[in-house]
Order: C-alpha cells, then sequence, then structure tokens
C-alpha cells in the first residue's frame, strides 16, 4: 500500500487591510485624482429619516447626489481627488439661497460619507477587495473608513443645517448643508447591502459606535488650500485656473463691481488673492460677531472660495462653559479664538507659499494684509460683539499681533493643540 505525503496546502494570502493605507496626516502629495464608479441611493429605502432644507432655489435635483461608491458594480463616474478619502463632488450645480445680504450662489453639491475613496487612489487594490470597513481612529474611538456618523451632522441639540445657515447668514462664506440622512442600505462588493446585516458579518461596527449618516453640502468649490500647496505643480495650476472660474461665476451672478478674472494675467492674479485676503478678514469677524469658536481649522477646510468648510465641530464658545482650554481670556480675548486667528494667518501664508511656487502675481504682502486687516475691523459689530462679551479693540489688536507675526515677520507659532502656549508665542497676549 503506498503511503501518501502530508498533503499540501496552498498557502492563502491574508486579508487586505484598509489600516494598511492610513498615515499620519493628510495625504495629497504623489495622488492623482482618477474616475471611480459610484452608484445611486434610493431616498426612503437606502437613505432614510432626511431633514432636508427647504430655502435652496438648485437648477437640479440635488438628491441625485446621495451616492455611495460601488466600485465593480456602479452606474455613475466621479472624480475621486486627494484629500477627499469620504466625500465626492457633483460638479455642475448652480444652487441660489435668499441672505440677510442677498443671494448667495453655489457651483458644487459635495456628498460626505459616501464611502471610503482612498484605494481608488493608492494601494492597488479595489476597495471591494476588503472585507472590513471598521477602524479605531486617533482618539480610541470606532468607526468605520469613509462613513460619517451622528456626530458629523448633530451636537447635542443643533443640526448641521441649522448651524450652516446660522453661520451664513452671519457673513460667514461656508458650506451650506441641503439634507442629512440615516444610511440604511449601502454598497458593499458590487451588491446593495443592509446597514444591519454588514454590522452582523462584521463589516461594520455595532451601532453603540457608529449609527451611519450620509449628508450633502453645497458649495462654491471643494478643493481646499492644502490641496494646491502639497499637490505637484501641474495639478496646482489646473485646481487654481479652477478657482479663477468660480470667481468669475460668483462675480457675474453676484454682479459684483470687480473684473473678469484670468490666469496668467499679472492683473488679475492679484485682485483674486486680494480678494481672498478681504474675504478671510470677513470670515474671521462673522465668527466672533455670533460668539464661534472654531478650533480645528487648518489648510484642508479652507477652500480656494475662501469659504470655511467642516464646521460641524464649530460651536459657540458657552458651549465650553469654564473649558479653560478654550475660554481663558489672554489680553480680553478667549484662548479658542486666538487659535483661529492663527490659524487664519498660517492658511493665508500657506496660499502665499503655493503663489510663489507656481510663479503667481500675488501684490505685496502689505497691502494683502491691509486688506485682510481692514475688512475684519469693518465687519467686526460692536452691539453684537457686547453680547457675545467681548471688545472689538481687544480682537483687533490680538489679531494684528498674530496675523503681523506670521504674514509679515514670517514667525512660526507653535500649535495649542500640540501643547504649547499662548506665552510660546512671544506676543505679549
Amino acid at each position: 500500500m503506498k503511503l501518501e505525503g502530508p498533503q499540501q496546502h496552498k498557502k492563502e494570502n491574508p486579508p487586505l487591510e484598509l489600516t494598511d493605507l492610513d498615515v499620519r496626516g493628510r495625504e495629497i502629495a504623489g495622488l492623482r485624482p482618477r474616475m471611480e464608479r459610484f452608484s445611486r441611493l434610493e431616498v426612503g429605502r437606502d437613505v432614510v429619516d432626511i431633514i432636508r432644507a427647504g430655502d435652496i432655489q438648485c437648477s437640479s435635483d440635488l438628491d441625485e447626489a446621495f451616492v455611495f461608491i460601488n466600485p465593480s458594480g456602479g452606474t455613475e463616474e466621479l472624480s475621486v481627488e486627494p484629500p477627499h478619502w469620504r466625500s465626492i463632488t457633483k460638479e455642475g450645480v448652480h444652487a441660489e439661497r435668499k441672505t440677510p445680504a442677498g443671494s448667495d450662489f453655489y457651483y458644487v453639491a459635495n456628498t460626505k460619507g459616501a464611502g471610503y475613496l482612498k484605494p481608488t487612489l493608492k494601494g492597488g487594490h479595489s476597495l471591494d477587495e476588503y472585507d472590513s470597513w471598521k477602524r479605531v481612529n486617533e482618539y480610541k474611538e470606532k468607526g468605520a473608513y469613509g462613513i460619517a456618523g451622528v456626530s458629523d451632522f448633530f451636537r447635542e441639540e443643533s443640526d448641521i443645517l441649522a448651524k450652516s445657515r446660522l453661520l451664513a447668514d452671519a457673513g460667514l462664506r461656508t458650506e451650506l448643508y441641503y439634507a442629512v440622512g440615516e444610511l440604511a442600505n449601502v454598497y458593499y462588493k458590487g451588491e446593495r447591502q443592509r446597514v444591519v446585516e454588514l454590522r452582523k458579518n462584521g463589516v461594520l461596527p455595532l451601532p453603540r459606535y457608529l449609527k451611519p449618516h450620509i449628508g450633502i453640502r453645497l458649495l462654491k468649490t471643494n478643493t481646499r488650500i492644502a490641496e494646491v500647496v502639497e499637490s505637484e505643480d501641474g495639478r496646482s495650476r489646473d485646481l487654481f485656473t479652477k478657482a479663477f472660474e468660480t470667481f468669475n461665476r460668483e462675480r457675474a451672478d453676484k454682479k459684483l463691481l470687480l473684473p473678469e478674472i484670468r490666469l496668467g494675467d499679472a492683473a488679475g492674479e492679484r485682485l483674486y488673492f486680494l480678494e481672498f485676503f478681504r474675504r478671510m478678514g470677513e470670515n474671521l469677524a462673522a465668527l466672533q460677531n455670533v460668539g464661534f469658536i472654531g478650533w480645528h481649522m487648518h489648510s484642508a477646510n479652507v477652500t480656494l472660495a475662501a469659504e470655511i468648510a467642516d464646521i460641524g465641530s464649530y460651536e459657540h464658545f458657552s458651549y465650553y462653559g469654564d473649558d479653560l482650554e478654550h475660554n481663558q481670556a489672554y489680553s480680553g480675548v478667549r484662548r479658542g479664538t486666538l487659535k483661529d486667528m492663527r490659524d487664519f494667518a498660517g492658511d493665508l501664508e500657506l496660499l502665499l507659499s503655493a503663489a510663489q511656487r507656481l510663479g503667481f502675481s500675488a501684490g505685496t504682502r502689505a497691502e494683502l494684509v491691509k486688506a485682510y486687516y481692514d475688512a475684519f475691523q469693518a465687519a467686526l459689530d460692536e452691539k453684537k460683539l457686547e453680547a457675545e462679551l467681548v471688545k472689538k479693540s481687544d480682537l483687533i489688536a490680538a489679531n494684528r499681533k498674530i496675523a503681523d507675526a506670521i504674514l509679515l515677520k514670517g514667525k512660526r507659532l507653535s500649535g495649542l493643540k500640540k501643547g504649547f502656549e499662548i506665552e510660546d508665542w512671544g506676543l505679549g497676549l
């Protein structure tokens, strides 16, 4: 009788892990946009318990922006752009909303929570090749890659639709939310799957950790400062070209007394950057007039139309109560506000660094900073500031010290979230 040797088993490859794609911070350099397939989500079946805004006029059906990544079965192609790993943008939108200052206009619809898009650009494997979407973030919180949760859109008794309108009506150039809903079904490996089944199968965490939601927001552009700073020159130029086109669309829609601009024309380039600084000064003032602290602002959530995105974590100072990390006063200005001033100036510095690298005519720093100061000061409302328990003169003085240090003297102010203190800035605040 012939004895057989031990059966030779083929060694199986270990399952792919989405954590293998993780890096510290944002990842833009070396990654190029790429088309990916998505499937439309049906309202009432896939997206439920929707809250919608009724104050937006749009030339198209915004519900069509409810989409989810479906690499092997999707019928709609959209461009995935780094570092937008859980949101996808539809262009060609023309939406209008009336504000106390007149009509405002938006040209893209961005879907937040549309699934994990990073595998499209990195790793060599489709999202459909990964079994689990679970993740643990830097705060040790359980969630899922590419999926938005309740806290992205709801904070205590506030919702993101109301918050975006409060800030927009205060004069902040910001994202405007159209709708938010809970996900009942998503696409997994080419098929529509119930969220409850994906939990049972270990693809998604339990509901106490994550209740998948999806939101649609409107912006003038979803391109951020970080993208032109960290991308290779060709892509950065393309993004600025689109930003100039957006500038011209807004100019025409609002009948602004500004000339049309184009990249390559020195006067047009100077006007773009001058207007950007002016608009950012007004943005900073708008936050003060309603007593809001951003705290988490950085170059990846300021768009090339001078809009502040990702405002879900922005809160009125009273939200923090006696928390000195945010509310301790220095020279009459709250610590959280000083951080925002530092972040605004730092983002403007990064924008200028990109302009210099690409050889644009941005104008002199002195005239840009003056436009920023003047717009900030002019937009501050003393009566509103009195209600927010802060003095206009204190805000002006603090902002000038911080912006002077960063934008005119080239000083680096250490990050408060990294353990440094206001005193470490050496500005006498």
